[in-house]
C-alpha cells in the first residue's frame, strides 16, 4: 500500500477517537485502496466450461514459491485434478496468521504464496480452462486458537483489526484483479466477528475490496454459524453471495455410516440449514469447502484433518456420492468446492476411490 494510503487507514482511527471523545455516532469512512495496475498481456483465450454450477476442488500451496511458475509438482497435479474430476473450477487457498485470538495486526503467513506466485497460478489455470476461486484464510498461533476465535472487547480493537486486515489483504486482492480470478473469499470463518463486529467495519472492508476487485465477491462462514440469523452486511450488494464451509458431522459417535444413512442425515441435518441460509439472503449460497476424510469414521467430527479409525477410502466415496447428488439437486445451492486435493491430511482425493465418484457427480 503507498504511503498515502497508511496515512489515510491510521486517519481513520484518529476520527473515531474523536468521534467518541465527542460522543458523537461514528462514521465509519471508506479505507483507501491501493492502485489498481491491469494486465494488459494478450493471450489465447482458454475454453471454460460453460455449466454456470461451481463444481471446483481445493489445491492448496503452503510455501512462498507454491502456485508459480517453479512449482511444477502443483501445475502437473492441477492438470491430472482437472483430467480425473471433470472439475470446472480450482480453489487457491492464501493463509493469513496472528500471534494470538486478540491481536489487532496480522500478515501473510511466512509459507504463503507471494502475490507474484499467486498470479502465475491463476493464469496457469486459466490456460488450463479452470475458473479460479481464490480464498483468504487465517490462522491463529495461540492453541486452540482459529479465525472464529479472533475477538476484541472494545470498538478501537475492532477497528485496528479490520484497517490491519485490508492492509495485509490489499496486495493479493490486488493480484487478483490483475489475474482475473473468477471468485474471490476476502474472508474466511471469522465467526466471532461476523456476528459482534461492527457492521460499518464490514460493510467498510466490502467497499475497500469491492474498489479493487471487480468480480464475484465472497465471504465463506463456517458450518457451525449458518443456523443464526444472518447479518445485515451479509446482503451487502457488492457481495455475489455467501460461502459455508460445510463440515457438518452426520453421526454424533464414531460409526461406519451406509449410503442410507448418509441420505437419510444430509436431509435432516444439512440441507435444512443451507436452505433457511439461503431464503434469509435471498439468493442462491454456494458451499466453500467439504471435505471428507479416508477412514471408516469419516461422518463423525467431519473436520478434523486426520483419521479416527481404520483407513476406509470407500466409506470417504460415499460420503462425497451422497453429498455432491443432494447439493446439485439443491436448488438454493449454486456450486461446491471439494477440499483437497494434495497436501490436506486426511482429506487427500488424489489417488482416492472417490475420484471417480466426483468425476461423475461433476459431469
Amino acid at each position: 500500500m503507498s504511503q498515502t494510503g497508511s496515512r489515510g487507514l491510521w486517519l481513520l482511527l484518529v476520527l473515531v477517537v474523536v468521534a467518541v471523545g465527542c460522543g458523537k455516532p461514528i462514521q465509519v469512512m471508506p479505507v483507501p485502496s491501493p492502485p489498481v495496475t491491469r494486465s494488459v498481456t494478450i493471450s489465447p483465450q482458454p475454453t471454460f466450461c460453460t455449466i454456470p454450477w461451481e463444481t471446483g476442488i481445493a489445491y492448496p500451496q503452503w510455501n512462498s514459491s507454491g502456485y508459480g511458475a517453479n512449482d511444477t509438482v502443483w501445475r502437473s497435479e492441477v492438470a491430472t485434478l482437472k483430467a480425473q474430476t471433470n472439475s470446472c473450477w480450482i480453489e487457491m487457498p492464501v493463509l493469513f496468521t496472528q500471534m494470538s485470538n486478540s491481536s489487532t495486526s496480522m500478515q501473510a503467513e511466512s509459507n504463503a504464496p507471494t502475490p507474484a506466485a499467486l498470479t502465475a497460478g491463476v493464469e496457469y489455470a486459466h490456460s488450463l480452462g479452470l475458473k479460479v476461486f481464490v480464498t483468504f484464510l487465517m490462522s491463529v498461533k495461540q492453541p486452540g486458537g482459529w479465525a472464529g476465535s479472533i475477538r476484541f472487547s472494545n470498538l478501537l480493537d475492532e477497528m485496528a483489526w479490520f484497517a490491519n486486515y485490508w492492509k495485509a489483504i490489499a496486495p493479493y486482492t490486488q493480484a487478483a484483479e490483475v489475474s482475473m480470478v473468477d471468485q474471490l473469499a476476502f474472508g474466511v470463518e471469522e465467526q466471532w466477528l461476523q456476528t459482534f463486529a461492527s457492521p460499518n467495519l464490514w460493510n467498510q472492508l466490502i467497499s475497500a475490496v469491492s474498489h479493487v476487485y471487480s468480480r464475484q465477491l465472497v465471504y465463506d462462514m463456517n458450518w457451525s454459524a449458518s443456523g443464526v440469523v444472518l447479518q445485515d452486511w451479509m446482503r451487502n450488494k457488492s457481495l455475489t453471495t455467501i460461502g459455508v464451509d460445510a463440515y457438518w458431522p452426520l453421526t454424533s459417535y464414531k460409526r461406519k455410516l451406509s449410503m442410507a444413512d448418509i441420505t437419510s442425515q444430509w436431509l435432516a441435518i444439512v440441507k435444512p440449514q443451507l436452505d433457511s441460509l439461503s431464503r434469509q439472503l435471498g439468493r442462491e449460497i454456494i458451499i466453500g469447502e467439504m471435505g471428507f476424510r479416508d477412514d471408516e469414521f469419516a461422518g463423525y467430527a467431519t473436520w478434523q484433518s486426520s483419521n479416527s479409525g481404520r483407513k476406509d477410502p470407500q466409506e470417504q466415496s460415499w460420503l462425497f456420492d451422497v453429498a455432491i447428488a443432494e447439493l446439485r439437486a439443491d436448488t438454493h445451492v449454486a456450486g461446491v468446492f471439494l477440499w483437497g486435493w494434495q497436501d490436506t491430511g486426511a482429506f487427500d482425493l488424489k489417488g482416492s476411490v472417490a475420484v471417480a465418484t466426483i468425476a461423475t457427480r461433476y459431469s
